[in-house]
């Protein structure tokens, strides 16, 4: 088969969705499949080479590449600062209205926009299958509205109308949106809690096109033998680590912060990654050397972070219905887990229940000394082994194969039942 994916963005470093569409792109790939990708880029997003490598073929929104400036070069990436970042707008003005066609009009054009590209690879390039891989959920609209013979097919990741922090009129509107686009799609997949979501709130009554397929990242060759060989032990430090993103309404890091700040002092919380950078500023007068604040870097270096970490922290969201990938590629390490929740209704604790070496802890429902004593009894306990039998049969619905299965063998027999009615 030949199967598009669809992205927002090709960058190393912006996160979940890439490295989920790249580790289902390699499995597709061992079964035979050619897999290519369709995506845009600008100057936060910049096209990383290393990624273009994971596809058979790369395709980007031709606007991306005017410039009305071209005998000015000079380089630009995510790290660059505000102002060279806005020169670089002005100069590729189509991108700078393209940000405010998706912040104000609802990605009206670039919707089009993507529908037009697609329609166009799948007409010269005989693609067999599309899977957009959503959060931007315009992806899936631009699909829904492609007219194409190709099997259209969503990866959903977070929820979309019954998000949790939007308004009740603004949850109406997107679930009209919602049930449009599912209405023209062949096949949904979508993670374990957003199929619940989408069945008990009736945003879907057509359950078969519905399939769950989960957040891939258990990978059978990278988890450890036993998991005790990758834990670094320092002598007179604790090396935690956040990696990810945080959201000042979905993922907020102070209580992280304020818990630390309450922690011993060979406690060390290194955070890999941005978002509420002005939260996280406020507490460096407070934890001084103990607040080590990485900011934006690639996967590559998140890697090198969590093999050296003693604890990795994983921050749950306050939306009900959605959860950080980070727990699941936290897992194959075998490593200790802390945890932070809201409640006890975070999906991230559901997942860590039959993990040996996690400890959910809640700011809602108990003090922060209490929990400050958890924490320090989590890790005074002595490392549990869980080797990789252990945490490929306790998880094996989050592996790479297993989710990669799951979207080839649902395409496939799509194909052929396609094939007997012609």
């Amino acid at each position: 088969m030949k199967i598009l994916f669809v992205l927002d963005s090709l960058s190393s470093k912006s996160g979940a969705n890439v490295n989920i569409a790249i580790a289902i792109a390699k499995q597709l790939q061992k079964r035979g499949h050619k897999v290519s990708v369709l995506s845009k880029s600008d100057c936060k997003r910049v096209v990383s080479s290393k990624v273009m490598k994971e596809f058979n073929g790369v395709y980007m929104l031709k606007s991306d590449k005017f410039d009305i400036c071209p005998l000015i070069q000079f380089n630009v990436d995510e790290n660059s600062s505000n102002k060279k970042q806005m020169i670089w707008l002005f100069k590729h003005p189509w991108i700078l209205l393209k940000g405010i066609d998706i912040v104000l009009f609802n990605a009206y054009f670039t919707k089009r926009e993507f529908s037009r590209e697609i329609t166009r690879i799948c007409k010269n390039k005989n693609i067999d299958a599309i899977i957009a891989v959503t959060a931007p959920y315009y992806l899936a609209e631009a699909l829904s509205m492609t007219s194409t013979e190709a099997i259209k097919a969503v990866y959903q990741l977070d929820p979309y109308s019954n998000n949790y922090t939007f308004s009740k009129l603004t949850k109406f509107l997107r679930k009209k949106v919602e049930n449009k686009v599912i209405k023209n799609l062949d096949v949904l997949f979508a993670t374990n809690f957003v199929k619940e979501d989408l069945i008990s709130t009736n945003i879907i009554t057509e359950e078969s096109k519905v399939i769950e397929a989960n957040l891939p990242g258990i990978k059978v060759d990278e988890v450890p033998i036993n998991s005790q060989v990758l834990l670094v032990k320092n002598e007179n430090t604790v090396q935690c680590l956040f990696a990810g993103k945080f959201y000042k309404k979905i993922r907020n890091p102070r209580y992280l912060l304020e818990l630390f700040d309450k922690l011993p002092s060979n406690y060390v919380l290194n955070i890999a990654g941005h978002g509420c950078e002005n939260i996280i500023e406020s507490y460096k007068s407070k934890l001084g050397y103990r607040l080590i604040h990485h900011g934006f870097i690639g996967k590559s270096e998140v890697e090198q972070l969590i093999r050296k970490a003693d604890v990795l922290i994983n921050v749950d969201n306050t939306i009900k219905n959605q959860m950080p990938s980070k727990i699941v590629d936290y897992i194959c390490t075998g490593k200790k887990i802390l945890n932070i929740c809201t409640d006890s209704t975070c999906l991230s604790k559901r997942v860590l229940y039959d993990y040996p070496n996690g400890l959910s802890i809640f700011d809602n429902t108990d003090s922060i000394d209490n929990n400050v004593k958890k924490v320090i009894a989590f890790i005074d306990e002595p490392l549990k082994s869980f080797t990789s039998k252990q945490i490929l049969k306790t998880y094996k619905q989050y592996t790479d194969e297993y989710v990669s299965d799951i979207i080839a063998v649902t395409i496939e027999k799509i194909l052929k039942k396609r094939k007997k009615i012609r």
